[in-house]
């Protein structure tokens, strides 16, 4: 039987890095064999003969090996060399903590909810309070930070502080302080959280980024659900030529997606730059072609439909509209930009025809859950004035029934300028008018350069508020970083502000990892990941199965039918399931 996730769990959340040099094992036992006989020694570092530290089968996972550790009348410390045979002093000035996981056998359970002692050095010792394991019968990942070591001693040695019990150990490496992670565990990236609160947490990419064996196209996929395609999608991408569409660059993406089971937002269907010399000057309300309104009209219709029906049922969001209105607006009523073909030829309504053409094409090709957006940037707090006009002009849609679903915050702003409780008061008047509101290209750049308080702290509680939006408001179910990492933003002074996650070396910032705690921090009161593998949690009753928009799947079904959904996220009995 496959297994249901039901909404209410406990993991032990561990963070590792991953990244090029910055990680090194001490002991992955792929080299031992079984038998192979590691050294003991108490707290006071003499060898003990009632001890043992034998390598064997893994317990949960035959195929692989892992050491088994059973201690007599003293705690036992296995011992093992450095790697490199780089001294205690060494390990301390290149790494700042000790990873590794531990399983106790429940047949003897001694070894729960004991101190993690790691051992450096002859002179000083490191013994670390934080508790190891605190459930028996299956692996625990840790990770205790390092102390101090005065000595040469090319060893380290590691166990949990128990007299008369037994464990088993593997994977144990060193980390830098890099604030790394390690993408391989799914329970140490956002994507998993996100995945199981059903929202969004996407990333702007290029086809030329998308390779699975490179640092960047794992980092893509292992650690966001959803893409976007920074060009790819852009008129001048899709119909470079009149009538003559593209679909290369774009197709690209939705295959990776695919492949990796994420979804795709559509960027931009109506755009006032990167639009195709055939029609004229990007960022200009020039008309060198002489196009007459009904000529430009029929060219927006002819290309909405071309790329909607094309991408029908591939895209979960378009950006229909993009960045339509001017800069320094008052807040009353709204301004439209005036560098725009679109708007000097046809005038404003051809804003009202891309949404109404974008949705009858995505209707007649069957595609009828794409949501439709307008998209800007500047637009943060409710005090901005082109918050307001965002609004008015959305309102002024909707009323008019043009088929809008909401807006799209760009979010491309400062550490210092971004107002979190500004942007609250921005959702809830959105969320009164029945709009949604995202978050569509957000980079958060410091000061130039950034400040080790923004790097370390701010940025992340800046990233983390949008998270808090995104999972408390109804209206906010996607938000998209706008670039992998630091060197590879569309920002010129990125190198210095460093605007994104990761790193230029697609190592894990701490903005990344107050992401992934926020997410976490959701998912866990929602409660998501405890197992139903044999029998469900409602017992042998029928129950009505929604996904997780609130549309009926199936009514007074039991638990086979469940057992056959395919993966993702569903309302089981009235409970949220988590079908894996």
């Amino acid at each position: 039987m496959r297994k249901l996730l039901l909404l209410s769990f406990v993991i032990l959340f561990t963070l590792a890095a991953i990244a090029k040099d910055k990680i090194v094992y001490i002991e992955k036992f792929d080299n031992s064999s079984v038998g192979d006989v590691f050294k003991v020694f108490d707290i006071e570092g003499d060898e003990l003969t009632d001890a043992s530290a034998v390598v064997e089968a893994d317990p949960a996972s035959p195929s692989s090996l892992c050491l088994h550790v059973k201690t007599g009348s003293k705690a036992a410390f296995v011992e093992f060399q450095n790697p490199g045979n780089i001294s205690g002093s060494t390990v301390l000035k290149t790494y700042e903590r000790i990873y590794m996981q531990f399983y106790v056998p429940e047949s003897n359970t001694a070894a729960l909810n004991r101190n993690v002692v790691v051992i450096l050095g002859a002179n000083s010792q490191t013994v670390n309070a934080a508790s190891g394991v605190n459930e028996a019968g299956k692996w625990i990942p840790t990770t205790q930070t390092l102390g101090k070591a005065s000595s040469i001693r090319k060893t380290v040695r590691i166990g949990l502080n128990v007299k008369e019990g037994e464990y088993y150990v593997k994977l144990i490496r060193y980390l830098t302080t890099d604030f790394g992670y390690d993408y391989n565990d799914p329970t140490q990236t956002a994507r998993y959280y996100a995945d199981q609160l059903g929202l969004n947490f996407g990333v702007c990419v290029s086809p030329g980024q998308l390779n699975d064996n490179s640092r960047m196209g794992q980092t893509i996929w292992r650690n966001f659900n959803m893409m976007v395609g920074e060009n790819a999608m852009k008129m001048d991408a899709t119909e470079p030529n009149q009538n003559g569409f593209n679909f290369s660059q774009g197709d690209a993406i939705l295959s990776f997606a695919e492949k990796h089971d994420m979804k795709v937002r559509g960027h931009t269907l109506c755009w006032h730059s990167q639009i195709p010399s055939w029609i004229g000057n990007s960022n200009s309300a020039d008309n060198p072609k002489g196009w007459t309104k009904k000529q430009l009209l029929d060219i927006l219709k002819n290309h909405i439909y071309g790329v909607v029906k094309h991408y029908a049922g591939k895209i979960v969001e378009w950006d229909v509209v993009n960045e339509c209105l001017a800069d320094g607006q008052s807040g009353n009523g709204y301004v439209l930009r005036s560098n725009s073909i679109w708007r000097s030829v046809i005038g404003e309504e051809f804003i009202d025809s891309a949404f109404v053409w974008a949705r009858r094409a995505a209707d007649e090709a069957g595609d009828y859950d794409v949501k439709l957006y307008l998209n800007d940037y500047s637009v943060d707090a409710w005090s901005g004035g082109k918050t307001k006009a965002l609004y008015n002009l959305a309102v002024r849609l909707k009323n008019s029934g043009v088929p809008i679903d909401g807006v799209g915050m760009q979010t491309h702003t400062q550490i210092n300028n971004y107002n979190l409780s500004g942007v609250k008061e921005s959702l809830e008047k959105f969320k009164a008018a029945g709009l949604n509101c995202i978050f569509t290209e957000i980079d958060i750049e410091g000061s130039n350069p950034i400040s080790t308080t923004q790097l370390k702290t701010t940025q992340g509680e800046k990233y983390a508020g949008i998270v808090d939006f995104v999972c408390s408001y109804e209206i906010s179910p996607t938000m998209v970083v706008w670039g992998i990492s630091d060197g590879n933003s569309w920002l010129s002074n990125a190198a210095t502000t460093k605007p994104l996650l990761f790193t230029a070396d697609m190592e894990a910032k701490p903005a990344y990892l107050a992401v992934v705690n926020k997410f976490k921090e959701y998912a866990e009161k929602a409660g998501v990941g405890q197992v139903y593998s044999d029998e469900s949690p409602w017992g042998e009753s029928a129950v009505d199965v929604y996904n997780i928009t609130g549309q009926k799947i199936a009514s007074g079904v039991t638990i086979d039918f469940i057992d056959n959904l395919p993966e993702g996220l569903y309302i089981v009995g009235g409970r949220k399931l988590y079908v894996k």
